[in-house]
């Protein structure tokens, strides 16, 4: 690997702690403010769920746009990150999984329709 892979790949490895510690942050004041989260108190979801939105917007915004473009050898380098990114990504949700789901049920104490009472928006089903 080159001086310039090397300086690129630590690049954006500084990126993706500044990312993700900075936006870490922000949801722990947001999850004390709401009571989920105590002062100090260590718990994963705050740094998974910053993972996995940053991650996701790289998978978005950097690697699907590549891979479009992408040929030859190209293509398979960025089908392996794309990979790597998707492993990383369900790796934060299974870890993060039992406090969302914490976190779900405190703001939704009655178990279905949120206090508005508007159902939740569904996605519709993918075509595959």
């Amino acid at each position: 690997m080159s001086n310039i892979e090397t300086d690129f790949l630590s690049e954006q490895s500084r990126e993706w702690v500044r990312e993700v510690s900075s936006l870490q942050s922000r949801l722990s004041e947001k999850l004390i403010a709401i009571g989920f989260l105590n002062l100090g108190e260590d718990d994963p979801i705050s740094h998974h769920l910053a993972e996995v939105s940053y991650a996701g917007s790289i998978i978005a915004g950097r690697l699907v746009p590549q891979f479009l473009k992408a040929e030859g050898t190209e293509l398979s380098d960025v089908a392996v990150d794309l990979v790597e990114d998707l492993r990383e990504l369900r790796e934060a949700i299974e870890a993060m999984e039992s406090s969302l789901l914490r976190l779900m049920n405190q703001l939704n104490p009655d178990g279905g329709l949120p206090r508005s009472g508007v159902p939740h928006r569904s996605r519709p089903a993918s075509r595959v």
